[in-house]
């Protein structure tokens, strides 16, 4: 089974400041889109913001994972979302 994990890049302004892993992992890989579309900020002059990517889980993440946060496993995300939802509109 496909697990995704999420990229968090950190910015201050334009600059990038930090990159590191979100401790949430999915099985899903639109539920991990829709996260990260929801807790990604657009970037603004003078503030912090936060830009999520959805990545493949591999063991390296995983071990990114575990040092960051000090844990044995990341905790996995149940969530499960249609296939079809790339064109569907929020609005």
């Amino acid at each position: 089974m496909r697990k995704f994990a999420l990229r968090i890049s950190l910015y201050y302004g334009d600059t990038l400041t930090r990159t590191l892993y979100d401790s949430k992992v999915f099985i899903c890989q639109n539920a991990a889109r829709e996260y990260a579309e929801q807790q990604t900020s657009e970037r603004q002059p003078g503030k912090f913001t936060r830009h999520f990517d959805v990545t493949e889980l591999t063991p390296q993440i995983v071990n990114e994972i575990r040092h960051e946060y000090g844990w044995n496993n990341p905790s996995t995300v149940y969530r499960v979302l249609p296939d079809d939802r790339k064109g569907v509109s929020h609005a």
